[in-house]
């Protein structure tokens, strides 16, 4: 697999019109030398990912089988090659406000793609963006880092957190693939022995057509599929680590604004609005000349 440079050299982003003056947190860093701003300056934790990843991994996925032999489960256990592109949006993103002033944010494209070694079939490709966002006032969040990606599946996914450096390599838990209703408590690793009575394909030395393993694959892979982390790791001095610790959880944020409500022109709300609220901008504002804004109604 080759990695797929998502975007042209020469694009860059330029806000038309210019970010209001004191709308922006923080504003950019000036470059060190006369001549266009390196795209990698102002991207924080995310500057490391820039460039072309290699390497090797572990895809296990239960999910239906409606062959002849019709089961609700089926365990898929492939060695795959991973290929990882990231590249560097040229510019600043600027992202408009209106409760909360104007912000400027930075970003990467990249391009995931996952095919299963030795076959070669492409198990998973996945295309996105990853962005470092300032911190806000409305609503009140620090620095935080986001992840938009797209999977075709009809899945979209939008996951946003907060970086972190720590010395020295990453804590790699140890973890399990043992199935659990939707809206469980995943089991404990203690439970694999137990499981193995129930789901049998967790088991490789039992004979199952109800499960899929590539060459390679070991019975400790499948106990702990982190054991393919660890063995990378083994040997090897690492410095730091970058977490980026991210979640498609949505969550109250930390100083909610009223959420504004639209109002179509000549309705009793938009009259409303403009008999208690006049011309002040900063409170109400005419959208695309159809619509209005007004952050005091309640939904």
């Amino acid at each position: 697999m080759s990695p797929i440079n998502r975007t042209d050299p020469d694009f860059a982003f330029s806000p038309k019109p210019a970010i209001e003056p004191g709308g922006q947190y923080p504003p950019p860093t000036p470059p060190p030398t006369p001549g266009p701003p390196d795209p990698l300056a102002n991207l924080g934790p995310l500057e490391a990912l820039v460039g072309d990843w290699k390497g090797m991994g572990l895809n296990s996925i239960w999910r239906p089988h409606f062959p002849t032999s019709q089961s609700d489960r089926f365990l898929e256990l492939n060695l795959t090659s991973e290929t990882l592109a990231f590249t560097a949006i040229n510019g600043e993103i600027p992202n408009r406000g209106l409760l909360q002033p104007d912000i400027i944010m930075f970003g990467i494209t990249y391009l995931q793609q996952i095919a299963e070694q030795g076959s070669g079939a492409g198990l998973h490709i996945e295309p996105g963006v990853w962005a470092v966002v300032p911190q806000t006032t409305q609503p009140a969040e620090p620095p935080s880092v986001v992840r938009m990606a797209s999977i075709p599946h009809g899945t979209v996914i939008l996951a946003q957190g907060t970086a972190s450096v720590a010395n020295g390599p990453p804590s790699i838990r140890h973890n399990n693939i043992i199935p659990f209703p939707i809206g469980g408590t995943p089991p404990p690793n203690s439970d694999f022995g137990s499981a193995e009575g129930v789901f049998r394909e967790l088991n490789l030395a039992t004979e199952t057509e109800f499960r899929k393993t590539t060459a390679g694959v070991t019975q400790a892979m499948v106990k702990n599929p982190n054991t393919l982390l660890r063995q990378a790791l083994a040997g090897k001095t690492v410095k730091s680590t970058t977490t980026l610790d991210i979640s498609s959880t949505r969550r109250s944020p930390a100083a909610a604004p009223r959420t504004p409500r639209f109002c179509r022109p000549g309705t009793r709300m938009q009259r409303s609005c403009r008999r208690r609220f006049g011309s002040r901008r900063s409170r109400i504002r005419l959208e695309d000349q159809t619509r209005c804004s007004c952050s005091t109604h309640k939904p």
